[in-house]
């Protein structure tokens, strides 16, 4: 609930910081208003900084639930994989179980973050700022909107390639534990032998 509250206050500020910076170039500094400079920028200033503490806020909120939530299911997977039966083990390799209970939990633990916070942010002062180009100006609007289905399948095209990509990426880092795993267990195998049969 603090991450959300937060979430509408930075949305909210992002959004009032450039409406009130328009005002004092296309008014106030035409105007010769000093009086109302001051007071504008005081205001400014007073938003950027409440702006930095609702960031941290919810930077600091994120974060603490982010790492309660992926230690539960770190803890979670362990307890799960270690009461399967033993065909499990002997139909899965070693390395492939390490790059899942390793590499995909940190994939998650990228996914509940603060970077994702900020874009649900985003995604907040994109309607609002979307609403008030409407408002202003319908035809610019419109014309800006009419760019959104080329980013859309232009983002679809390239995330589709990242994806077949990090696919590659995982087999290969599973590849290279397996392969790490059974040298490992080669050299800790040749160091319990009798120095007869190694002889």
């Amino acid at each position: 609930m603090i991450a959300a509250l937060s979430i509408l206050v930075i949305s909210a500020l992002e959004f009032i910081i450039p409406q009130w910076t328009k005002v004092v170039i296309d008014q106030v500094i035409v105007d010769q208003q000093f009086a109302a400079l001051f007071e504008l920028g005081a205001l400014i200033i007073g938003a950027a900084l409440l702006l930095g503490v609702f960031r941290f806020i919810s930077s600091f909120v994120m974060t603490i639930v982010s790492q309660g939530a992926i230690s539960q299911l770190r803890n979670k997977l362990y307890r799960r994989t270690v009461n399967l039966d033993l065909n499990f083990f002997d139909r899965n390799r070693t390395g492939d179980l390490m790059s899942r209970l390793t590499s995909d939990v940190n994939q998650l633990q990228d996914l509940v973050s603060a970077d994702t916070l900020s874009i649900v942010a985003d995604f907040f002062t994109f309607i609002a700022i979307c609403a008030y180009l409407f408002y202003v100006d319908w035809q610019l609007a419109l014309l800006l909107v009419s760019t959104f289905p080329f980013l859309f399948f232009t983002s679809r095209f390239f995330i589709g390639r990242i994806k077949s990509l990090y696919r590659t990426v995982r087999q290969s880092s599973a590849e290279i534990s397996n392969h790490l795993q059974d040298s490992l267990s080669g050299i800790r195998g040749l160091n319990h032998l009798p120095a007869r049969t190694m002889k």
